[in-house]
């Protein structure tokens, strides 16, 4: 496929070109035959890895602070994607978008964000920090997802029998707790 429409290597080449973060140089992207590519900088370092991702925790906040809010929309705009997918049989979606509902004016932010912040995809050497795979690079319809992503994995507490309330309920106290004076901008709705 051309690689202006293979959408992996266009997510990927246009996080790398407008890059305001730490991640590889893209130098070019091409066609052989019906191979796409992208050519980048090759990073040199380790993954931050399991163990350390809470050190890496500023790091992710910095990022998140640096993506931008590229524009406003409404809840409600966000749900009329889906109205025409059948979720009736999952009853945690019918949760959610029975809350989401019901703030559907409520405005939001749509926002860029890498996709797969997690600590495999932090590269560290030397002090310096880099972000590589970009390829889930897109605007998402909620500001900080990544810092999210970032924090359910350090959070997680692997007990499957906690219902939706008690799980969100902890998380949101472990996130209060590990974010503790670290430079945190959301509003109380983000």
């Amino acid at each position: 496929r051309d690689p202006e429409y293979n959408d992996v290597i266009e997510r990927e080449s246009e996080a790398l070109k407008n890059a305001i973060y730490p991640a590889p140089k893209l130098y070019f992207t091409g066609e052989i035959g019906c191979l796409s590519y992208s050519c980048e900088e090759i990073i040199i370092g380790s993954a931050v890895g399991k163990f350390r991702e809470r050190a890496f925790l500023p790091e992710v906040v910095n990022l998140t602070q640096r993506l931008a809010r590229e524009k406003e929309s409404t809840i409600g705009d966000i749900l009329d994607l889906f109205s025409g997918i059948d979720f009736s049989g999952d009853r945690e979606y019918v949760a959610v978008a029975t809350e989401l509902q019901r703030r559907k004016g409520e405005k939001c932010s749509i926002a860029s964000s890498h996709g797969d912040l997690t600590y495999k995809n932090i590269m560290e050497k030397d002090g310096k920090v880099s972000i590589i795979d970009w390829e889930e690079f897109n605007l998402r319809p909620i500001y900080g997802i990544d810092l999210v992503h970032y924090l359910v994995r350090i959070i997680h507490h692997g007990d499957i029998n906690l219902d939706t309330d008690n799980s969100l309920q902890f998380f949101v106290h472990e996130a209060e707790r590990l974010l503790f004076g670290l430079p945190v901008h959301f509003t109380q709705r983000e």
